[in-house]
């Protein structure tokens, strides 16, 4: 054996390899150089006082460097809660101190709740598409990111320990497999707007077949969205008529430039051109833009091309997080479903998607923080727009859709903490201060929307009262819950300013022909009284002439019946241009049903002798001849005038001795009622069943009932099962 291996090894002694006072006090293994694992992960300072100030300096400048290097290697979006080190107490002393126990705790959840944010954004990150830039996409996010940012820069406390589980458990119930993806790419393309519907709907893009999406010239677009707000924008008013410009433009700017669009600002842009088209009148021949579609027929031709293309998008954009723009389309899509299809389950759906997406922005709890400070004021208005719009609607489908969801709605107002829209013009709304809100008496451009939702209100209680059904109120429902309710409706008339009072317009100047108030005034009253008809129609056919409580709550139905009516007779006589348009408004459609049908059943049963009067001229004669002018535009105003002959022919003795009007009563009625003089005869024609007296040896099979019982043969289900799921009176 060598002597070098019998040599005994000398130990090494490492010299200045000292723990630092945190490994030292806890037992902890210090890695070197500074500043340690340990130090970092608890964000302590890492100090070795073996040598003094100088270890605590160089300490220092270790720790600031590798701050700085972190926050560089972030990837994504940069957050300054994930950028930033935990809060770092200044050394004032090199001397060793004793770290209590409660001041490590707080520091380590205070670092906790950093690793927690960055993990949440490197989720966020992978998961959601980044925006562009230049998306136009506005919409105002009070996710719970955003608070959970205002929580992570609060001073620790000892009872956010539950904070930071809850946290957490946000964190791992939104975390999800990256590779689930259910939309579907697509490709927009612009061309004009008479090639659009013989374009392509797919297109071969990289070796795929993709859905297109076509949008019209910018100029041909810009027509478009303006007759929309021109026309049909007042009666929703979702929208913040300055800022579309803007939004249209980045959008076109989008597509120009060949990077990823933004489906929110597409959607509403396809949803305002279809609602648009649907509705669409030819310009004067004065006016200065060029005529883009040159017949109403040819416009109403595309409205399906532009809803198949909304869906397109729609379908493309289930992994995008909701915005601002998307909430919007999805409404104005709304609008032009049940002006097509009525109360359909697809117009439903559209209201629940619309619900279901501003939950996911915190619309509906938009007030309850102060997290919205920092956001604009043209944001958080339009979002309590959208959120009330909803909301008010839903309350409306629930207190007068004789469907499924009849007496159901889904936004309840305890689990809501938002503000109405303010009394305001969109000109006086901007990004920067909201103004000092204008009072009721002043019509502005939310006026007809904040009357709505009162109206709303009152039907969200109607459904609360169990007083909706028509079957409910049969079987003899109290009458005390039904009169409180119409109290409530007739208060709302009563305090409605003056500006929607049909009465003050009288159509002397040509203003008064033009403005936009008294569509909403026409509207507004239409919905009240068809409400109100709606809420006594049972006790029509119920009752006798002796029971005050009955015979109260029938002249209340025949009452805002006939004013429904003369609302379109005051139409009619002021020539406004919504005349144009009014026909293919589910709405409007929705309170004329309910007048004919509360006015045909209670002659058919209280004045039989008179029925042919009734059906030659007056209020009956008038809102049967609006159905019969509404059947090319309305499969339910067909029916319904269909279902209507069959009753009267059924059970009404219509003998061919007809009550002749004398020439003066004729003349005394306007050009309306004189058209409908000859609605008997005229729909003979039409349809095989005619409003007609039947022969004698047909009265002879047909048994006359007793008129007090007459309700026990008309089934008011079968009555209305179509009425309800054509059209629509939610706008």
């Amino acid at each position: 054996m060598s002597t070098t291996s019998q040599r005994p090894r000398k130990r090494t002694i490492r010299k200045g390899h000292f723990a630092c006072e945190l490994c030292r006090s806890r037992k902890l293994r210090c890695d070197r150089p500074l500043p340690c694992t340990n130090c970092r992960s608890r964000g302590k300072i890492c100090r070795v006082y073996e040598n003094g100030a100088d270890s605590s300096r160089v300490a220092k400048e270790d720790l600031d460097v590798s701050t700085s290097s972190s926050s560089t290697m972030t990837v994504g979006h940069a957050d300054p809660a994930c950028t930033q080190g935990p809060n770092l107490k200044p050394n004032h002393t090199d001397a060793p101190s004793q770290v209590s126990l409660h001041e490590d705790l707080l520091s380590e959840i205070q670092t906790l709740r950093t690793i927690t944010q960055r993990l949440e954004q490197r989720v966020l990150q992978d998961y959601i598409p980044h925006e562009q830039p230049n998306s136009g996409d506005t919409g105002l996010s009070l996710s719970d990111s955003t608070v959970s940012e205002s929580i992570l820069h609060t001073p620790p406390a000892k009872n956010q320990v539950g904070e930071v589980v809850a946290q957490l458990q946000r964190v791992s119930m939104g975390a999800s497999s990256l590779d689930m993806k259910y939309g579907e790419e697509m490709i927009v393309k612009i061309g004009h707007v008479h090639a659009i519907p013989d374009a392509p709907v797919r297109v071969l893009h990289h070796n795929k077949l993709l859905p297109c999406v076509w949008l019209p010239y910018h100029a041909e677009a810009m027509l478009l969205v303006d007759f929309y707000v021109e026309q049909l924008s007042y009666i929703q008013h979702v929208v913040h008529h300055p800022s579309i410009p803007g939004i249209v433009n980045s959008l076109y700017r989008q597509v120009d430039s060949n990077v990823p669009v933004s489906p929110g600002p597409l959607i509403l842009l396809l949803s305002m051109i279809a609602s648009a088209t649907h509705v669409w009148t030819p310009p004067p021949s004065d006016v200065s833009h060029p005529r883009l579609l040159l017949t109403s027929a040819q416009a109403n031709a595309q409205t399906r091309m532009w809803v198949t293309a909304v869906y397109t998008v729609l379908n493309a954009a289930q992994d995008v997080a909701p915005t601002l723009e998307l909430i919007q389309g999805v409404i104005v899509l709304s609008f032009i479903i049940a002006n097509l299809e009525g109360v359909s389950m697809r117009y439903r759906s559209l209201i629940s998607t619309g619900l279901l997406l501003g939950r996911e922005m915190n619309l509906h709890r938009l007030d309850d923080r102060p997290n919205a400070a920092g956001a604009n004021a043209v944001e958080v208005e339009l979002s309590r727009r959208v959120w009330w719009y909803l909301s008010a609607t839903d309350w409306l489908l629930a207190a007068r859709y004789g469907g499924p969801c009849e007496g159901v709605y889904q936004s309840h107002l305890s689990h809501m903490r938002i503000r109405r829209p303010r009394n305001l013009n969109d000109l006086d709304l901007t990004m920067d201060s909201i103004p000092v809100e204008l009072p009721e008496s002043q019509p502005t451009d939310m006026s007809y929307f904040l009357q709505r939702i009162r109206l709303a209100e009152i039907s969200r209680s109607i459904v609360d009262q169990k007083v909706f059904s028509v079957a409910t109120m049969h079987d003899g429902a109290d009458l005390t819950e039904l009169a409180a309710m119409d109290h409530e409706l007739e208060q709302l008339l009563d305090n409605m300013p003056a500006f929607f009072t049909l009465e003050t317009y009288t159509f002397s100047a040509e203003a008064d022909k033009a403005t936009a108030t008294y569509i909403q005034a026409y509207m507004l009253n239409s919905l009240i009284h068809t409400q109100r008809c709606k809420l006594h129609l049972a006790c029509l056919t119920s009752g006798t002439d002796e029971d005050s409580s009955h015979v109260a709550s029938r002249d209340i139905c025949l009452n805002s019946a006939r004013r429904i009516v003369q609302a379109e007779r005051q139409l009619t006589r002021s020539g406004h241009p919504f005349l144009k348009v009014r026909l293919r408004l589910a709405a409007i459609l929705y309170s004329v049903f309910m007048a004919s049908i509360a006015l045909l059943m209670d002659a058919c049963i209280h004045r039989p002798d008179r029925l042919n009067v009734e059906l030659c001229y007056g209020d009956v004669a008038n809102a049967l001849q609006i159905l019969q002018d509404a059947r090319a535009h309305s499969l339910a105003a067909s029916k319904l005038l269909q279902s209507l002959r069959q009753i009267v022919t059924k059970y009404c003795d219509c003998t061919p001795q007809r009550e002749q009007a004398s020439g003066s009563q004729i003349e005394e009625n306007d050009g309306y009622s004189r058209q409908a003089y000859g609605l008997l005869s005229g729909l003979a024609d039409s349809s095989s069943i005619a409003f007609q007296g039947p022969s004698d040896h047909d009265l002879e099979d047909v048994p006359i009932e007793d008129n007090n019982s007459l309700h026990e043969m008309i089934d008011w289900y079968d009555l209305f099962s179509d009425l309800s799921s054509s059209s629509s009176s939610f706008f």
